[in-house]
């Protein structure tokens, strides 16, 4: 069977291979913990079948193929369980070819003591070779939202919550709010929470960890104190005072966990600086943006408009799903 595609046709294949899974077959893994066990960073994948039923979609059965290679060395050694093995590596070559557009080759590898060694090197590999057509590629670009990947756990390391998508990350389906979108509650195995819902809001003890308390008089203050309040109020003055003091508690929370060290209050003006000029981008981009589309993005988050961003992560995700920063862009603290 011939296939052939004009170039216009093989932009929109491709374009649709791009699109992100459906929420029912994106899982999470735990990929590190904090120093107390309590937070977890997650990393989203999904199942090899989700990438066959994706390419089967778009291009059908008989439109894509994988060949294997494998390859083992062998005299290595490793640390496992606290003992050093003998072991070997196992590398697995995945050509993924797409007929009529055009084949990627990319290589998985896993220690060879491991137990399913070829079955995680095959899956690594096909994934790896998948993406280089675009086809989970997002998955990588999700690894750019770092602290919003950290998630409660529970004793068993499990993730008690998800976390919360920018819209780029989801189908068109899932890109509802939660309160009218009852599949995409279901769709995982943990309920996700609404940006103004989550446990980064803050409440007045944990803002005064970087911040003066509000009946301090000017005297009983430092003068490093009495100027990072000036400071302070004026950010909060651009940015509103649920998104300013969601700020400092999220700063706050890393720094009792050890996530971050040094002095509190640059670390917390440095951040309020990059959330100034991040919404000052906001909303210069929305003046010039199509309504409909500045409708959609502000539904998706669940707010009224740009003046009532309740959270530092739906203030970033706005700025990426409004292309005023780039999804790889890496945020300050």
């Amino acid at each position: 069977m011939a296939f052939e595609y004009t170039q216009e046709k093989i932009d929109q294949l491709l374009e649709k291979l791009r699109e992100p899974f459906a929420l029912k077959d994106v899982q999470w893994r735990v990929t590190n913990k904090s120093k107390d066990g309590k937070k977890g960073m997650v990393a989203p994948y999904a199942d090899p079948r989700a990438y066959g039923a994706r390419l089967n979609e778009v291009f059908g059965p008989a439109g894509w193929s994988f060949l294997l290679t494998t390859e083992t060395t062998t005299g290595l050694t490793r640390i496992r369980s606290g003992q050093t093995v003998s072991t070997g590596k196992v590398s697995v070559t995945a050509t993924l070819e797409i007929f009529g557009i055009s084949k990627k080759a990319s290589i998985g590898e896993m220690w060879a003591d491991d137990d399913n060694a070829y079955t995680r090197a095959e899956a690594q590999a096909k994934k790896r070779a998948a993406s280089m057509f675009g086809l989970g590629e997002y998955f990588y670009e999700l690894k750019s939202l770092g602290s919003a990947l950290w998630v409660p756990l529970d004793e068993y390391d499990k993730p008690t919550k998800l976390p919360v998508l920018p819209s780029w990350a989801l189908r068109a389906e899932d890109r509802q709010p939660k309160s009218t979108n009852s599949a995409q509650r279901s769709a995982q195995p943990q309920p996700q929470q609404q940006p103004n819902q989550q446990s980064e809001k803050t409440t007045p003890a944990q803002g005064q960890v970087l911040r003066p308390a509000a009946g301090r008089q000017n005297t009983q203050m430092s003068d490093e104190e009495r100027r990072f309040r000036v400071d302070y109020r004026e950010a909060e003055n651009f940015l509103g005072s649920a998104l300013a003091e969601n700020i400092i508690a999220l700063l706050t929370d890393k720094f009792t966990t050890g996530e971050l060290q040094g002095n509190k209050e640059e670390v917390a003006l440095e951040k309020l600086r990059y959330s100034v000029g991040l919404i000052a981008k906001v909303r210069r981009a929305s003046a010039d943006m199509d309504l409909a589309r500045l409708d959609a993005i502000l539904e998706h988050y669940n707010i009224k408009d740009l003046s009532s961003i309740p959270t530092f992560q739906t203030l970033y995700f706005i700025a990426m799903d409004m292309e005023v920063v780039p999804r790889l862009e890496k945020k300050a603290a």
